[in-house]
């Protein structure tokens, strides 16, 4: 994508330029390189009504992603200046293992009149996170415990995406009083995000001056964009590759918790736990049909909720 190419390019610059500036001449400018990888599972869904006021009905189709495995690597840089200004850029990739998808189709209102189900696979594509934040570090002493407590308040800008997609379909049958799975072949669908924008965040870090340990609080808050493509594939009536698009606005809300053991003056170890919670307000669904025209429903929400433990070294130069 032409979008994550200019991502990557700009902040490839952005780590750069930190690197140069920690060179100088300042003795209490610092700059740490965290290298991680971890697991991360997600869940993701979204529903569409039936017109474009939320009705006939007011669930017309629902897509359900759920317990995604994702094996993730990240490299993230923070940078303080002598002045306790400071830049954290993050970049990851994470490649989709495994996980489960359910596609429902309802014909009355509020998930009634169900008419169409399938149990789906959703392997083999990957998720892709960039981040850059600007804060101001505050520090407290405690000169008994010999503590330091660091505030640092942030904003910045996030971009995330999830590419998925969607293979092994197998169409529900129903034979009273059971579920009777029957597959079907050339399922090779894909649905793919993008969040981005701006937020807001505080970080609080403690850090014991007689054992070199330290401990990171970080609560983010973000106002995203959102938008996705899906391609159908086995929706003859469908324009291809673009057979419907999302737009909506969100709010997401992430909380982090880091524990960083130093082992020599210039490498540590680390552990991280992250959650994140995101969803949209009601938004737009454009369907895109073969024979070139196009429709609009409402998108009545995207939901995505995120768990990632990983494993690190940092380096601090």
């Amino acid at each position: 994508m032409i979008i994550k190419y200019i991502t990557d390019k700009w902040l490839a610059s952005i780590v750069v330029s930190s690197l140069l500036v920690s060179t100088g001449a300042y003795a209490d400018s610092y700059t740490s390189i965290d290298f991680e990888v971890g697991r991360r599972s997600d869940d993701i869904n979204f529903n569409i009504a039936g017109d474009i006021n939320g009705n006939n009905p007011n669930i017309l189709s629902e897509l359900t992603w759920t317990g995604l495995r994702i094996r993730q690597a990240k490299v993230s840089v923070h940078h303080r200046s002598d002045k306790n200004s400071i830049v954290m850029i993050s970049t990851s990739h994470g490649s989709i293992r495994s996980g489960s998808n359910q596609d429902s189709d309802y014909g009355g209102d509020y998930r009634t009149l169900e008419f169409s189900r399938s149990y789906n696979d959703t392997s083999g594509d990957d998720v892709v996170d960039r981040e850059i934040g600007f804060g101001y570090q505050f520090d407290i002493y405690d000169s008994r415990s010999k503590n330091i407590a660091h505030l640092v308040p942030l904003v910045g800008y996030s971009y995330h995406e999830q590419n998925l997609r969607i293979t092994n379909g197998n169409q529900v049958v129903q034979l009273f009083p059971t579920l009777v799975l029957q597959p079907f072949s050339g399922l090779n669908s894909t649905y793919q995000t993008v969040w981005d924008g701006k937020w807001i965040g505080l970080q609080l870090r403690f850090k014991s001056m007689v054992r070199q340990d330290r401990i990171y609080l970080f609560f983010k808050h973000h106002w995203p964009d959102y938008y996705a493509e899906g391609n159908w594939n086995l929706r003859t009536t469908f324009a291809h590759p673009k057979s419907f698009s999302h737009q909506a606005s969100g709010t997401g809300d992430e909380f982090l918790i880091k524990w960083i053991e130093n082992t020599t003056r210039v490498w540590a170890l680390s552990m991280t736990v992250h959650f994140q919670q995101w969803n949209t307000a009601p938004g737009l669904d454009i369907t895109y049909f073969s024979d070139g025209t196009a429709a609009a429903t409402r998108l009545n929400g995207v939901e995505w909720q995120s768990t990632t433990f990983m494993l690190g070294v940092e380096v601090r130069i």
